[in-house]
């Protein structure tokens, strides 16, 4: 078993956390804003389960870069999405990303977050 790790990394964006959370639990919107789908353009991508949230599956397969595994919606509440990854290629992992939302009201938008572990 490898050494445990966690990975976070947060952004703002011009768009209310509902918005934004919308594109997060519906994995069918995914090509419009993760670098991930981007790494093969002939990537294969299946959906299953519910059409968003909890219990939507997107499964990949793709080049080496994009590799192969599976994602499914694990929570889903108002201003966090949590994500069960695996990757079967190019290596075996699981983790686990939680997507945080914050609104901000200094001006209109969200501060985002995510981490994998």
């Amino acid at each position: 078993m490898g050494t445990p790790y966690t990975v976070s990394r947060s952004t703002t964006v011009a768009a209310a956390p509902e918005a934004v959370r919308a594109l997060l639990r519906d994995f069918r919107q995914w090509p419009r804003w993760s670098p991930w789908e981007d790494l093969d353009p002939a990537m294969r991508r299946t959906y299953s389960g519910a059409e968003a949230g909890v219990g939507a599956r997107y499964a990949w397969a793709g080049n080496r870069r994009a590799g192969r595994g599976t994602m499914e919606v694990v929570g889903d509440a108002p201003h966090e999405v949590d994500v069960a990854l695996s990757f079967e290629k190019p290596f075996p992992s699981r983790s686990r990303v939680e997507f945080v939302l914050t609104p901000r009201t200094a001006r209109p938008g969200s501060s985002g977050g995510w981490s994998a572990s």
